[in-house]
């Protein structure tokens, strides 16, 4: 049986807010958040750990919602560690089409031989400078 494609078109990428700015303004009094206090997430439980911050459900209910008005039907979603956030990467998957899969294969044949054609150009001009070494 021929495999069956799905085409991923990427449609927009969205932020969430930093993770621990949000629970600032959640959680702290804005007298605390004046004061600047450090939020340290206690765990009660230690059978299920992630390595990554908490968010709000609702803030990215509202996110997911918004990359759904946009015409995506699929998330990937990416903690950015550096930055204490989520990305999430909307898209919309579809199966692909006879005429996409004709166009994708084209294009994948030609950068095959383009890379060839410049593997070869490499090669044949090593080939000329060993050739006219002294």
């Amino acid at each position: 049986m021929e495999d069956i494609n799905i085409t991923k078109k990427f449609i927009e990428v969205l932020f969430s807010p930093n993770l621990m700015e949000e629970l600032r303004n959640e959680f702290l009094t804005e007298e605390e958040q004046e004061q600047e206090c450090d939020i340290d997430v206690k765990t009660l439980q230690y059978e299920y750990y992630a390595d990554s911050s908490s968010v709000n459900i609702d803030k990215i209910m509202s996110q997911l919602n918004k990359l759904k008005e946009s015409g995506c039907s699929h998330v990937s979603i990416d903690f950015h560690c550096d930055h204490d956030e989520y990305e999430l990467y909307g898209y919309s998957l579809e199966r692909e089409s006879e005429q996409e899969r004709t166009a994708r294969i084209e294009l994948e044949e030609e950068k095959k031989r383009k890379k060839k054609e410049q593997e070869i150009a490499n090669l044949e001009a090593k080939l000329n400078k060993l050739k006219n070494e002294k």
